[in-house]
């Protein structure tokens, strides 16, 4: 009797390990995998909880929800997950991968959350649901004020060749002297083109960096553009530069 109790019971381990034990794709019930449940997290990519801009500007922040198993490490693949804002109507996500809002091979939804920023400090939550299971992050967003002498845009060279390229950065610190985050600079150039294209949000310092490649010879006006403020600084790509 022992050794059929024993033999009954690998059968039944090897059974679950040929169908996976994979989690339920029904998304009106908790998902459950092999009698675990299906834990959800919202994670933001910012070193902070309160993101500051000028009113009326949109601010973008990365960020990821991840399904995970209770008690496991590893994503669960293939689980379709909701994501919404507790305020839809000052915000939105862009989705950066394939997957959308499915989790990819690592349990994760990859989104981009685009949000305006009101003249008075507000907080918005991040929810991602499946059926029952659901997770969610808090984040600030709070005005603030600059003035002309607290933005910059710098150029790394102002004469170069047709084969060089120029280092682009620009700086935003409100007048507490506190960088402002998650805000994306609108780049344009008379010529050329931009690497990356568009340059990545504003860091915790609140700068952004890239670069600039010409493409013919001459002068060319690069602008940065940003709510009331329009920076400006140019290049000459010289065809003698070298030979002389």
């Amino acid at each position: 009797m022992k050794r059929f109790a024993a033999i009954a019971l690998l059968m039944v381990l090897v059974g679950m390990g040929l169908t996976g034990c994979y989690p339920s794709k029904d998304d009106s019930i908790i998902n459950r995998r092999c009698g675990g449940y299906l834990l959800l997290q919202v994670i933001l990519l910012t070193p902070t909880d309160t993101l500051r801009s000028m009113p009326g500007d949109t601010v973008s922040v990365a960020g990821y929800a991840i399904a995970k198993e209770q008690g496991s490490d590893y994503g669960v693949e293939g689980t379709r997950l909701d994501l919404e804002l507790s305020d839809p109507d000052a915000g939105w996500f862009e989705f950066t991968d394939s997957h959308r809002d499915t989790t990819n091979s690592l349990g994760q939804v990859s989104f981009v959350l685009r949000h305006r920023v009101a003249d008075q400090r507000v907080t918005n939550t991040i929810r991602a649901r499946h059926g029952s299971a659901f997770g969610e992050y808090t984040i600030w967003f709070e005005p603030t004020i600059v003035f002309d002498d607290q933005i910059h845009l710098g150029l790394s060279r102002r004469h170069l060749t047709l084969q060089d390229s120029v280092q682009v950065w620009f700086t935003i610190i409100d007048t507490s002297g506190v960088g402002i985050f998650g805000v994306t600079i609108p780049f344009a150039a008379t010529g050329g083109y931009f690497s990356p294209d568009p340059f990545p949000p504003t860091d915790i310092s609140g700068r952004t960096v890239g670069h600039w490649y010409p493409t013919a010879y001459g002068w060319f006006i690069i602008s940065a553009p940003w709510s009331n403020f329009n920076l400006r600084d140019s290049v000459f790509v010289d065809s003698t530069l070298g030979l002389r």
